[in-house]
């Protein structure tokens, strides 16, 4: 069974390396204060990605339009 939440959308980080994929992972886990739970890493043209849920906030930029 899936379960999902109305305000969590996948997003990612990408990078042009291996390890610099990962520093951005410990930064942005550094930043939020929790551990990410990723759910794909993939090479894409030529660049590195990382997916994983993100839940937004009311007063996120994707609500506003912009």
């Amino acid at each position: 069974m899936i379960e999902g939440k109305s305000n969590r959308i996948p997003n990612y980080l990408s990078s042009a390396s291996p390890n610099g994929l990962r520093r951005l992972m410990l930064m942005l886990s550094a930043k939020l204060g929790y551990e990410i739970k990723y759910f794909d890493i993939q090479f894409s043209n030529g660049k590195w990605f990382a997916w994983y849920n993100f839940e937004i906030k009311n007063d996120d930029e994707l609500l506003k339009g912009k």
